[in-house]
């Protein structure tokens, strides 16, 4: 970007060299003005944003008919949930009556904001994530939430739910990085966990199933934190209703384990493609998709668009 004088002005980095926008409208290709996104305009405007890259894709594809690219994209990260053996219904119907829900915030269940306050009055939050010398700082804020009766847990934000008569989709996203390992006043309480055990919650009052997608760029190398997670609660409904001791729907939480998927980046590139191909498109939904196979390729997700968008 030039100056009044001609020079070019340098893009702001971070340390490490990342292009850091200076409005994150600059970062968007869909909706850039939607009311949407001032709460998350701060994060938006970094260029490994989890946050813009999974708004630019489904807010796209939210214009879409869903019935073009929804079942494809179910049927894709869990294809093992075919409709015949219990998995979401695709019917037009169904889908029809989607409707998209932008970072929802959602409280802990009741009983783990109970267990919380009662670990941390016996002394026994599971801290040991924190160096030694920032235990009697942790402590000190321990006794104020205490006094004052405040949660030991903030409220879970859910990037995406796409919500039918029938189900809810969780979708969550990342880019370059992982998703956190530890909450503030639990060691074990991972970003997965905290998911599953806020949406299947969520789902369970609604009667409804859930499904839940983490889109990762590369689950062997920049996002393997992330695939560990995603691995040690998937198929492992006894594993998750071990670390949700304040739940007792053992059933929920066995269906929710069952229905995690990790999906790449680049696959859903691979779908765009194969939506295109095979889908009904009017000739805005044809741009709208090649938009979005040019974007993602741009991002380096390992999708060469140059070669396969025709």
């Amino acid at each position: 970007m030039p100056d009044p004088g001609g020079e070019e002005v340098p893009q702001p980095t971070t340390e490490t060299g990342v292009r850091v926008f200076e409005d994150h409208r600059d970062n968007l290709t869909v909706d850039v003005d939607s009311e949407l996104l001032l709460a998350h305009a701060a994060d938006m405007r970094h260029e490994h944003s989890e946050s813009a890259l999974l708004w630019n894709v489904f807010r796209a594809l939210q214009n879409i008919d869903p019935e073009c690219w929804l079942p494809r994209f179910l049927r894709m990260a869990l294809p093992e949930a075919g409709h015949d053996s219990g998995g979401p219904a695709l019917d037009r119907a169904t889908l029809a009556a989607a409707t998209f829900h932008w970072w929802e915030r959602r409280d802990a269940p009741a009983g783990r904001q109970a267990a919380l306050r009662e670990a941390a009055q016996s002394g026994s939050l599971h801290l040991e994530h924190y160096a030694p010398r920032s235990i009697p700082e942790k402590r000190s804020e321990i006794e104020r939430r205490l006094a004052a009766d405040l949660p030991f847990e903030e409220p879970v934000e859910i990037p995406l739910c796409i919500a039918t008569p029938a189900w809810l989709l969780v979708v969550e996203a990342v880019y370059r990085g992982n998703l956190r390992r530890h909450t503030t006043f639990d060691a074990r309480r991972d970003a997965v966990l905290r998911l599953l055990d806020v949406a299947s919650a969520a789902a369970a009052a609604a009667h409804k199933q859930l499904y839940t997608v983490i889109l990762c760029t590369d689950p062997r190398t920049l996002n393997l934190e992330t695939a560990r997670l995603v691995e040690r609660y998937r198929g492992h409904g006894e594993r998750l209703a071990e670390m949700l001791p304040h739940r007792q729907d053992s059933t929920v939480l066995a269906a929710a384990a069952e229905h995690l998927a990790l999906v790449r980046w680049r696959d859903v590139g691979a779908l765009l493609l194969e939506t295109k191909a095979a889908a009904r498109l009017g000739q805005f939904d044809v741009a709208v998709v090649d938009e979005l196979i040019k974007y993602l390729g741009r991002k380096a997700v390992g999708f060469n668009f140059f070669r396969r968008l025709k």
